[in-house]
């Protein structure tokens, strides 16, 4: 598909879409934000001119991989069996269209010859597993759920059920039903090694009709075991799950790790095994339970299926405590190869002096949570954005004791970033930094003429920098 819209001629094709994932405008036509006729608008503005809609639609279709011939018989079987069968899928109207031209009417078959009725997510405007979905399917199809017998797939080819009572809402539906391949871990910063286990853990669940689910912590174990010990952090939890669920976790959960400190390796694989997960994918330095089990001993208990995952070997040597070495360093570009992106740094515009602005470089003063991770003292390019905005904009950030303007000893560290032809009033707005490249260190300037110019040369080395691609 992506080969497809390359040949097409959209710019970035490949950031559209994920292993299991679809982003921007192609996750709008799927959740039913956007209509047809809008996404086919969007993308022939980014098209050569005179691409047609048919173009895009075929372009569009080829992520269409086959219907599995077990599926299909499972179906007919159901239905000699007097079942009603309805089909529910994360779809669109252009994808349906596809699969009734490419895979049904291949067989001689038509939708209604297995199916008594469908719910898209493009038309109930919410995707699978949402609770709204389901709430959608049982009122515009007349389903009783009380009635109703939910079927999801798992390693072999087979048929899990669970009825829905009044004691199991609806909303509980998908986390109980979805057979699962899991992958456990803090993910913190997702660097390249987490990211090449994440779209391995998809691989797997892809090849096994399994959910790829990513488990995670709220808050980093050691918070738990040694609190105010534990490492800072190298991304937000939202900035975290963005990325997991792009490289190809369909499902994330956060969870307390307190709450799970003291299970066993056999408790919490017990555990998993009662949610409904079929694998765990273990990486090679990954040990679960309070007894520190590694994959061997937990393959050796047979309660799920263990996959021991070896990383490639140009980047086994990457871990979080690397990276946060590297940025206590200065050594950006060092950090940013390691995760594969920018760092990102989160955090809220807060009144400062306002010196900046009387030698003609106003900036933002920024408030970062306790436990960020923050770059060391020195003078970086920087691309930013503010609140919800998409737009970026080219910056430079100054990470320091500001010893040239504030002489107090043991002055607090501040963090401060002028962006570039920008004029707003942004105080009290979270601002994220994407910090690209380091100019130079921090020095003390022997006046504020001198502390000018030196920010025009900064100013200048920054722009002069190429453009980096974020990790959108």
């Amino acid at each position: 598909c992506v080969e497809a819209f390359a040949r097409l001629g959209l710019p970035d094709a490949e950031s559209y879409f994920g292993l299991y994932a679809q982003s921007g405008i192609f996750m709008g036509i799927e959740d039913g934000s956007v209509s047809v006729d809008e996404f086919h608008s969007h993308l022939r503005e980014k098209l050569p001119h005179g691409t047609g809609d048919s173009e895009i639609d075929q372009a569009f279709q080829k992520f269409i991989t086959g219907i599995p011939t077990h599926r299909l018989q499972t179906l007919e079987r159901l239905r000699s069996q007097g079942y009603r069968l309805y089909l529910l899928s994360n779809t669109n109207p252009i994808m349906w269209h596809g699969i009734l031209a490419s895979e049904f009417a291949k067989l001689g078959k038509r939708r209604e010859d297995y199916f008594d009725g469908m719910v898209t997510s493009f038309e109930a405007k919410a995707a699978k597993p949402d609770a709204q979905i389901f709430h959608y399917t049982c009122r515009s199809l007349g389903i009783v759920p009380e009635e109703t017998l939910f079927f999801v797939g798992c390693r072999r080819p087979r048929i899990q059920y669970r009825p829905c009572s009044s004691r199991h809402r609806i909303h509980r539906l998908p986390a109980m039903n979805a057979a699962k391949a899991v992958a456990v871990g803090m993910f913190d910063g997702m660097h390249l090694g987490h990211r090449h286990m994440i779209r391995r853990l998809a691989e797997i669940a892809g090849q096994r009709n399994l959910q790829a689910t990513a488990i995670t912590f709220a808050e980093h174990p050691l918070a738990a075991i040694t609190p105010g010990h534990e490492p800072k952090r190298l991304s937000t939890n939202a900035l975290r799950q963005a990325i997991l669920k792009a490289e190809g976790a369909r499902e994330v959960v956060e969870t307390d790790f307190a709450s799970l400190r003291h299970l066993t390796g056999r408790e919490f694989l017990q555990h998993l095994a009662d949610d409904g997960v079929c694998c765990l994918l273990m990486g090679f330095n990954n040990h679960i339970g309070s007894d520190r089990l590694d994959a061997a001993g937990a393959a050796a208990l047979g309660i799920v299926e263990i996959i021991h995952d070896t990383p490639p070997c140009d980047i086994a040597h990457i871990s979080s405590t690397a990276v946060r070495s590297a940025l206590g360093n200065g050594e950006i570009e060092a950090a940013n190869a390691m995760l594969g992106r920018p760092y990102r740094l989160t955090g809220t515009v807060v009144h400062g002096k306002r010196l900046g602005r009387t030698i003609g470089f106003p900036t933002a003063n920024i408030a970062t949570g306790p436990h960020m991770a923050i770059p060391a003292p020195g003078v970086y390019a920087v691309d930013v954005r503010i609140g919800n905005e998409s737009i970026w904009h080219s910056a430079m950030a100054n990470i320091g004791h500001r010893p040239t303007v504030d002489t107090t000893p043991g002055a607090p560290l501040s963090i401060e970033i002028n962006i570039f032809d920008f004029d707003a009033d942004i105080y009290g707005s979270t601002i994220e930094a994407a910090f690209l490249s380091r100019l130079r260190s921090e020095h003390t300037f022997p006046d504020l003429d001198s502390l000018a110019r030196a920010l025009d040369a900064d100013r200048r080395a920054a722009l002069s920098l190429p453009k980096t691609k974020l990790y959108e």
